[in-house]
């Protein structure tokens, strides 16, 4: 017996019955005013794809006048029915552009109401494959998605947590953060490997719950003393789901005392209890469960900037474009040791030379004075400090700075123009970057040999300061 696969010419012909049939006995209505588009279907090729229709169009579901079905979908939008329809006749699916940036969750869900599991799984395993660029614009739609359609998109979820745990700043630093539902939060600050210091995690979660009540909407979290009960009341209702996934104990008593203390109102009574003995008598027993230290691959030793400002630093060593900078932990060739900070060894010359000099290229960092300061001001030597009490010439040294206000953060990047006095290498209080560029002992920041100014004044008032040896990471 011989026999021979005709069934491509068959699809072939079943697929024109899309746009040339005279024999449709389906109806859909889908969208909402104003977007609306009827469809004309075959009843028999819907029922044979998606058991959503072989269900729906077996029952009283849809409205039926004479032997026409009449459905409704308004949940669905017309594009994205459409490219459903073309899918069910041809078993093709076209991702274009438009599709993958703005409509792809929608066709994911859509496909999982419909039942059409193929689908599904190849539109899950399409979304794994994108770019970072993609996520970064998407991460919260998608996630959100993902967390609360529970037992549907393991596989797509488990891959957001992956993203999300090894870099953290992509969701928290995402534009639409306040968008980001409760059990997608609460999912996220669960997971062991959350590559991010604990009072950061406590620092987002704050910002997020205050997102989610205009009564704070002219508040922020530095301004507490204008806060009204109702505001922690408030604020505790909002997190409380949330709170006990924090955790507290891993945190420092100047982390604890500074950025958690004055939150107090939302703990548990017996949490703050077991707090307050904890930093007092560490090894004490205690009735609130301790969970235990979460396990990141990448920490970064400081009181002063976060992993994804590393990142930035990086990138301006390596003169990355703004459109190439490093985005993960992973991609950053560089770790950042932590040499001398300044509220804990000390903040004079003799420190600095004790522990910066002959360390090889360091990163200089300096926490502005200022109720609420968040500024950052520093700057990159790829040279030793010696004391040799000359200028050392670069070309690749630099000064910056990271400035946040209530309404945006505003980064500057200064290279060296006259690059004979980069560096200003003293053994004494002169120690810094140009001729007054940035001078870490006399607080001094005016422009003079380097491209443009990092801060607005001429002077500073430090309250805090890091120095960290920049370290090529072994392949």
């Amino acid at each position: 017996m011989t026999c021979k696969d005709l069934s491509l010419t068959l699809l072939k012909n079943i697929s024109r019955l899309l746009i040339e049939a005279d024999d449709y006995n389906v109806y859909v209505t889908v969208g909402e005013e104003p977007n609306v588009e009827i469809f004309k279907a075959h009843s028999v090729i819907l029922r044979a794809m998606s058991p959503y229709f072989h269900t729906a169009l077996s029952t009283n579901w849809a409205q039926k006048a004479g032997h026409k079905f009449h459905f409704k979908k308004p949940n669905i939008s017309p594009n994205i029915f459409r490219k459903i329809l073309q899918y069910i006749y041809t078993g093709t699916i076209c991702l274009d552009d438009e599709t993958t940036d703005l409509n792809l969750v929608e066709l994911l869900t859509a496909s999982d109401e419909l039942v059409l599991t193929d689908l599904v799984d190849y539109i899950q395993e399409y979304i794994m494959n994108l770019n970072k660029g993609w996520y970064q614009r998407n991460l919260i739609q998608v996630f959100n998605t993902v967390s609360c359609y529970e037992g549907v998109f393991e596989r797509l979820r488990d891959h957001c947590i992956e993203i999300i745990s090894k870099d953290p700043q992509l969701l928290f630093d995402s534009e639409e953060f306040s968008k980001l539902q409760e059990e997608a939060l609460i999912l996220i600050i669960k997971q062991n490997n959350l590559q991010i210091k604990e009072i950061e995690l406590w620092n987002h979660l704050i910002r997020w719950g205050i997102s989610q009540s205009h009564l704070f909407e002219d508040k922020t979290a530095t301004d507490l003393i204008n806060w009204s009960s109702v505001d922690f009341e408030t604020l505790e209702k909002i997190l409380h789901k949330s709170i006990p996934f924090i955790r507290f104990f891993q945190m420092s008593p100047e982390e604890y005392f500074y950025k958690v203390r004055p939150y107090k109102n939302l703990l548990p009574k017996q949490l703050k209890n077991d707090l307050k003995l904890h930093f007092i008598i560490p090894n004490s027993k205690f009735s609130t469960p301790i969970l235990p230290p979460r396990n990141p691959k990448f920490v970064l030793d400081s009181n002063i900037i976060t992993l994804q400002q590393t990142l930035v630093i990086s990138s301006w060593i390596d003169y990355k474009s703004d459109t190439s900078i490093y985005t993960s932990q992973q991609e950053n060739p560089y770790n950042f040791v932590l040499l001398l900070r300044g509220n804990r060894d000390g903040f004079g010359v003799e420190e600095f030379r004790e522990k910066v000099f002959k360390q090889g290229p360091t990163v200089i960092v300096i926490h502005l004075a200022g109720l609420g300061s968040k500024d950052i001001i520093g700057g990159y030597n790829p040279l030793d400090w010696t004391g040799s009490n000359k200028f050392n010439q670069s070309s690749d040294s630099f000064i910056f700075s990271f400035r946040s206000d209530k309404k945006s953060s505003i980064t500057t990047l200064s290279r060296v123009a006259k690059e004979k006095s980069a560096i200003s290498d003293d053994d004494g209080h002169f120690i810094g970057f140009g001729h007054g560029d940035l001078k870490i002992f006399q607080n001094v920041c005016q422009k003079k040999d380097y491209t443009c100014p990092i801060h607005e004044f001429p002077s500073f008032q430090m309250a805090n300061y890091e120095v960290f040896k920049v370290v090529r990471k072994e392949l």
